[in-house]
């Protein structure tokens, strides 16, 4: 039988896929103008390990930093996300798959995140113009994990102009209350990295 969460994903890719119109280029395309600040430069964003320590981590396998890169598929129709750990000797392990796709029944953007036995989703309406340097972005999602736990979580991101954006992450308490569990800062590398 397959995972309904696999289902899930598929019949949403093909969705998206039929209803947004082949014809449209990119920057035609309202997830473009949803996702811009995430395909700028390089589009490599990377952060800090913080559990990191060069001292005990000397195998070249650790991973120094994490890496999200967003990229069009080749219709441009849907975005295809990796969050993956980057080692001290420059390979990349995959951890997070993400998806980003328009349903422009709803006018909005579906979010999903599928990994580390996880499975994530989030849905918000999609802008009408490109998000501005300091503007808030604000994405809640409902995450499933393999041990029957189910979470709310929330990421506050603020992009600058100096090629890096913050990301604060919370989630729900059982009172339905935002706990702040984690700031991240990241910046795009340089294309030839």
């Amino acid at each position: 039988m397959k995972s309904p969460v696999r289902i899930s994903c598929l019949t949403l890719l093909l969705a998206s896929y039929l209803t947004s119109g082949i014809a449209l280029g990119a920057e035609e395309h309202p997830l473009y103008t949803h996702m811009q600040h995430w395909l700028s430069g390089s589009g490599d964003w990377r952060t800090p390990n913080p559990d990191y320590d060069p001292e005990r981590d000397n195998e070249p396998t650790a991973v120094t930093h994490y890496s999200i890169i967003w990229t069009w598929d080749e219709h441009k129709q849907i975005m295809q996300g990796e969050l993956s750990g980057i080692t001290s000797e420059g390979s990349r392990i995959p951890y997070w798959s993400m998806f980003a796709i328009y349903n422009p029944a709803t006018k909005s953007v579906i979010f999903q995140q599928v990994g580390n036995g996880a499975f994530i989703a989030g849905e918000q309406a999609v802008r009408q113009s490109p998000l501005q340097f300091e503007e808030l972005e604000v994405m809640e999602t409902m995450d499933h994990y393999a041990n029957d736990t189910i979470i709310r979580s929330k990421h506050e991101n603020i992009f600058h102009n100096n090629g890096c954006h913050d990301s604060r992450v919370f989630e729900a308490d059982g009172d339905g209350n935002w706990q702040h569990r984690a700031d991240w800062v990241w910046c795009l590398t340089s294309d030839n990295q």
